[in-house]
């Protein structure tokens, strides 16, 4: 859990600095049925039985779609400590290539 919260507290302070939303879509997703239904062709790997994190979008109830008002600004993973990034590649997969 302190883990999430930490996650989230650094997702949260990069997507604050791009605009102003009023709510924020925490989107998780089930490994076996998001291999299932890509249009990507599966590289044989037993997909994950639990529940993944797919995203965190700010979100504005008028206006639902993804942020477009963006800077442009390339995010820098190198900023990422390597003890957050051990834990993100748990919680947050990369379910299509498997890694």
């Amino acid at each position: 859990l302190a883990f999430l919260v930490l996650a989230f507290a650094f997702f949260l302070c990069f997507i604050m600095s791009t605009g102003s939303y009023v709510y924020f879509q925490f989107v998780q997703q089930r490994p076996p049925t998001t291999c299932r239904l890509s249009s990507k062709p599966s590289n044989q790997h037993r997909p994950l039985q639990r529940f993944t994190i797919h995203g965190l979008w700010p979100s504005n109830y008028s206006n639902p779609r993804k942020p477009s008002n963006c800077n442009g600004s390339q995010f820098d993973a190198r900023k990422v400590s390597p003890q957050l990034r051990s834990k993100l590649k748990i919680s947050w997969p990369d379910v299509e290539s498997g890694k």
